[in-house]
């Protein structure tokens, strides 16, 4: 492995990033699996002539033996691409598995490079697809993405039922043509994600009181807001991801206040609890975090500094008129 670092002289060295122990280790279980396979193949680079003898011909291919000299001393190849592979391979408890290698002879390490940038520089799958496709996966997935499998479960069905106030209005892979789908997906994921983390939604595992929890709420707030609910997210703050996110808190602090046991609280409970923030400048005005610090309404932006001040404004505000 050719790993990219500098020499003394900060010359440049190698051209391999660092191991990624999460992804080797989710690619090593999957790997022991009886049923695993490997459909991509590991591209070696050989600093040496290599020895070819064809056995036959089938067209322009030919089918033979290729000779490689392997000794302690020198190594013979270098991987260019599937380290993390090789890695998981290496470390995996299992006596064989069939791994194809694509290699070529390597003039130099420069000539190593460029291929290794070559082949790493596709477009990555936008996340919003590999998302979306989660939950039509039966089988195993990595440990990081079960919790979102889960949460996009939750993510369609409020998306296509016709009753939730999300009906149609998420943006998908699949409904992102729609004019009136101008949700971020993502960023209802990252809503629900929290929920089901140590939110509200964590208090139960049936996955239709969860959605009727979320439906509740969200109704609510799209009725005690129906102004800002209407509108896309470049022209208000509702809609967008820090009103989604930062809402989907304010749902945890209301919800655990004023829940009973195991049930769900009516729309209307919501719409109550909702109502003690007085004024909130989704669409106008300003946002006052403190004394020193106001800012107009459409300077709040999806990170997560954003994320936080707004959050926790909203829920300073929800507890003090609560307590007053």
């Amino acid at each position: 492995m050719s790993r990219v670092k500098r020499s003394n002289d900060q010359k440049l060295l190698g051209y391999q990033r660092p191991e990624v122990t999460d992804h080797i280790t989710d690619i090593k279980s999957y790997l022991e699996r009886k049923d695993a396979i490997l459909p991509n193949s590991l591209v070696i680079a050989f600093q040496q002539k290599l020895h070819f003898e064809k056995l036959q011909a089938f067209g322009d291919s030919e089918l033979g033996v290729l000779r490689i000299d392997v000794n302690d001393d020198k190594k013979p190849g270098w991987i260019v691409d599937g380290q993390q592979r090789a890695a998981a391979l290496r470390l995996m408890k299992k006596e064989s598995l069939p791994v194809s290698v694509v290699g070529f002879e390597s003039g130099s390490v420069s000539e190593e490079r460029e291929q290794f940038i070559l082949v790493n520089n596709t477009k990555p799958l936008p996340k919003s697809l590999v998302y979306e496709l989660l939950p039509s996966i039966e089988g195993d997935v990595p440990p990081k993405l079960r919790k979102r499998r889960e949460a996009y479960k939750l993510l369609e069905r409020l998306n296509l039922d016709p009753s939730s106030p999300f009906y149609l209005r998420i943006k998908t892979i699949t409904y992102g043509h729609l004019e009136h789908a101008n949700i971020k997906d993502l960023s209802v994921l990252k809503m629900l994600e929290n929920g089901m983390t140590d939110g509200v939604l964590s208090r139960f595992t049936r996955k239709q009181k969860r959605l009727s929890i979320l439906k509740n709420y969200w109704a609510a707030v799209s009725e005690v807001y129906s102004k800002a609910w209407e509108f896309p997210p470049k022209k208000i703050r509702l809609t967008h991801g820090v009103g989604i996110v930062s809402m989907g808190y304010l749902m945890d602090a209301i919800g655990y206040r004023i829940m009973q046991k195991d049930t769900i609280p009516a729309k209307e409970a919501f719409k109550v609890e909702l109502g003690r923030l007085g004024v909130i400048p989704w669409t106008e005005g300003v946002w006052h975090f403190g004394r020193d610090t106001v800012l107009p309404w459409n300077k709040i932006q999806n990170t997560s500094q954003y994320i936080d001040i707004v959050t926790n404004h909203l829920i300073r505000t929800y507890r003090q008129n609560v307590s007053g």
